[in-house]
């Protein structure tokens, strides 16, 4: 559909290969593009899975200062 080809292209453009996010950042930023998008669906950190191949990680939170899970993208799906 149009609205899966809008959150795929946001989506896209929104988490670049080789950085690492927050799981929570990542649901924060799809809660957003979903939202703006009128896209009908509980954001998840592993909705990225779909887009791009990802590796678990920790990441320090800034926050907290406190390590958290995030995860390293990889690359896009599909980029081989």
């Amino acid at each position: 559909s149009q609205i899966e080809e809008d959150v795929r292209t946001k989506i896209l453009s929104s988490f670049l290969p080789e950085n690492r996010y927050l799981k929570s950042d990542i649901k924060e930023t799809l809660r957003k593009i979903y939202e703006d998008l009128g896209y009908d669906k509980t954001p998840k950190a592993s909705d990225l899975e779909e887009y791009f191949e990802l590796h678990p990680c920790q990441i320090k939170n800034k926050e907290t200062g406190k390590k958290d899970n995030g995860f390293e993208i990889l690359k896009k799906r599909g980029d081989d």
